[in-house]
């Protein structure tokens, strides 16, 4: 039973550590606005075609 508890921790860590470096990647890409907080075409001011 110790050793299931051991190999079920070490997994979390590990998926602990992905998730920490996942959330960097994004910080790290929104710093260098290369990847944008959000999209500005959905954020864009509609412009009225004349027919």
């Amino acid at each position: 039973i110790k050793l299931k508890k051991e190999v079920r921790l070490k997994k979390t860590m590990f998926n602990w550590a992905i998730g920490i470096g996942g959330k960097y990647k994004q910080a790290e890409g929104i710093l260098n606005n290369t990847l944008p907080l959000f999209d500005k075409a959905d954020y864009a001011p509609e412009r009225n075609n004349p027919s």
